[in-house]
Order: structure tokens, then C-alpha cells, then sequence
């Protein structure tokens, strides 16, 4: 039928610790371009970057950004990564931001985000937003949810308008 016992599984040693210094891995994305995962820590500017083959991992943060509930990372169609600060366990923000920085300049573990763009959510809705994806033209936001059906929402990327923090000493 296809389907494996679990006591079957092999039992393999973990080849990386991939969460070493970070407080909660949030969201995990593959960059195809430069071969590596990226993985991001909840409620903080804290990631891993995990290259391939060698199975290499160094840590750094992202300056210039504010963050209340990172939950989710992107890799964007133009090749920069995208921290999605939209989670909100609380149910009290209206809006989600997205900050986006050049995997290419991170250095002595430090990279400066360069924009961001803001979510305002349809309706004066507060959704905990937990994961997300890009597909077809468009960012897809998924909404966690207990005891009722979740929503996703949807945002056209030709309608992002992101604002640069280059000249600004951040968010």
C-alpha cells in the first residue's frame, strides 16, 4: 500500500543543528539561486543561513527593522528574501509588514534591510497569519486558527508598493 511503519524509518543522526542560537525556528525557504535555506526565528530579526553542499550554517541578523511576530520567510521573484512580521497571536494588529534584505550582503552577521511593505488586512480584520507563499503573481497569506475554519488571504505582487529604508535609520 505504499505506507511505512514508522519503526521502519531509519533513524538518521542530525547532520546540522539548525536552530543553535535561535530562540524558535519560525519558517524555513530555499533559495534555489544561491543553494541555501534560510530559516528565521519567531518574534525576533534572528536567522540561520544553511548553504548546500557543504551543510554549512552561520547566523546573523537583519538591522534596520522592528519586529513583533516573524512567522514566515520568503524568497521574493527578484532574489531578495522577504521576513514576514504577520503573525499576531494577540489578535490585535490590523496590518502585517514584510521587510525585505539582499542575501548577498550579509556580512560579519549582520545584513541591513533595504525595504519593506506593509498588509492591511480587508474587513478590520486581525488575522494570526502563520505561513505564506508565492504563486502565480501573487503573495498567499495563511491564517492560523483554533475552533474555526482559516482563511487565505491574497496580494497581487504587482500592487506591492515597497518603501526603501536605504536613507532612513530603519523601521
Amino acid at each position: 500500500n505504499g505506507l511505512v511503519k514508522s519503526t521502519e524509518w531509519p533513524r538518521p543522526k542530525p547532520a546540522l543543528n539548525v536552530s543553535n542560537g535561535l530562540s524558535e525556528l519560525s519558517g524555513l525557504a530555499f533559495d534555489s539561486k544561491r543553494n541555501a535555506l534560510f530559516g528565521i526565528s519567531d518574534e525576533t530579526a534572528s536567522l540561520v543561513r544553511i548553504t548546500y553542499p557543504a551543510m554549512k550554517s552561520d547566523y546573523f541578523v537583519v538591522d534596520k527593522i522592528s519586529t513583533l511576530d516573524t512567522e514566515a520567510i520568503l524568497v521574493a521573484p527578484d532574489g531578495k528574501i522577504w521576513i514576514m512580521d504577520v503573525g499576531d497571536n494577540d489578535g490585535v494588529r490590523k496590518s502585517g509588514v514584510v521587510y525585505a534584505f539582499d542575501p548577498d550582503k550579509i556580512s560579519n552577521g549582520h545584513v541591513s534591510a533595504e525595504s519593506y511593505f506593509e498588509i492591511i488586512y480587508p474587513n478590520g480584520r486581525k488575522p494570526n497569519i502563520e505561513a505564506s507563499f508565492i504563486y502565480g503573481g501573487w503573495l498567499f497569506l495563511i491564517e492560523k486558527t483554533n475552533y474555526r475554519p482559516a482563511e487565505l488571504f491574497a496580494v497581487s505582487l504587482s500592487s506591492i508598493r515597497a518603501r526603501s529604508l536605504a536613507k532612513s535609520g530603519g523601521f
